[in-house]
Order: C-alpha cells, then sequence, then structure tokens
C-alpha cells in the first residue's frame, strides 16, 4: 500500500492509516493490519528490556526491544529457534507492513505464551519473522509488564474564563459590537 523504493527492517505502518496519508490506495481494506512505530531515547539509543518466556527452559530471556508504536510483539527466527521446547506456530491472519516500503514482512506465523519482566508475568502473541531483525515489545504489552507508563497532565479551562481572557488580552480585536 506504500509506495518507495526504500526498504526497511521492522518499522511498520497500518496500511489503512497509510491510504489515508498517502496518494496510493489498498485494495482490500478488510484486514486488520498491523503497524510498528519505534521510537529513540533522548540518547539516541533504543530502550531495551530483557524479557522471561516463562513456559521454556534453558536461555529463555530474550532482549527486546521498548516498541512504544508497536500493535504486536515480535520476536526473530533466532530468538524462536532458542526456545526449548520450540512453540506450536499458528496461522497469522493480519499483516504488518516496513515503513515506507511496498511489500509486507515475512512472518513465519505467530504463537502464545506466558512472559515477565521483573515480578509482572502476562500471557502474550508473539509474531515471528523469517530471518534476523529486532525482536520488539508492543506498547500494550509493555504497559501491561510495568515496562511504560502513560502520565497524562491535561489542565481544563473553563470556556467562559477562557473567553474573557482573550478579550481582555485583545480589546481591539474582540469587543460585544458587530
Amino acid at each position: 500500500c506504500l509506495s518507495s523504493n526504500r526498504s526497511s527492517n521492522i518499522t511498520s505502518i497500518d496500511t489503512e492509516q497509510a491510504a489515508t496519508t498517502s496518494q496510493h490506495k489498498c485494495s482490500d481494506s478488510t484486514i486488520d493490519n498491523e503497524y510498528l512505530f519505534m521510537l529513540k531515547s533522548d540518547n539516541g539509543k533504543f530502550p531495551y528490556a530483557k524479557v522471561t518466556f516463562n513456559d521454556f527452559r534453558g536461555n529463555n530471556t530474550i532482549t527486546m526491544m521498548i516498541g512504544t508504536g508497536a500493535s504486536i510483539n515480535v520476536i526473530d527466527e533466532q530468538a524462536y529457534e532458542q526456545l526449548n521446547p520450540k512453540p506450536n506456530l499458528i496461522e497469522k491472519k493480519n499483516q504488518a507492513w516496513g515503513f515506507q516500503s511496498d511489500k509486507p514482512i515475512a512472518f513465519m506465523e505467530q504463537f502464545t505464551c506466558n512472559v515477565s519482566v521483573n515480578d509482572k508475568q502476562i500471557n502474550a502473541d508473539f509474531a515471528v519473522v523469517k530471518g534476523r531483525e529486532k525482536c520488539i515489545l508492543s506498547f500494550e504489552l509493555c504497559k501491561q509488564l510495568g515496562i511504560v507508563k502513560i502520565q497524562s497532565n491535561v489542565h481544563n479551562i473553563n470556556g467562559n474564563e477562557f473567553v474573557g481572557k482573550v478579550k481582555r488580552d485583545y480589546p481591539n480585536v474582540f469587543r460585544d459590537k458587530v
């Protein structure tokens, strides 16, 4: 759905959103596609977390990028191969697209398992991307595991107060006359 000659790793966008921001239209808007935007930290490096895959034995800790703009969890083929026993893969119905790419990302399929960071455990789905890529935690899983906290500071302004302040600050512009 996106037209570009540039390729990218796993940064992806939802094709429905892409259709509204691009001149190109998607031919099938009935499929719910996934997206993977990533955010760098202040020092230019990506933030990571060590995630323990609890349903497996042996080396079951994978360093994953904190993808606050990702809608899905992704591990690469190499990380999948280190899990013992191998999780059963099921069909991944949704597609994900690389940023400014016209081809969907190639997935092996997906699986569900129990993961933890520190003392928080969550059951989550993981898509397995073919080849070597960055392993990414979704925004939702980051929130559930307590890795990312959302804080909202909203200052409400009463409409009448605002109008009064604007009238006082700009009396030559705003008058009660037509």
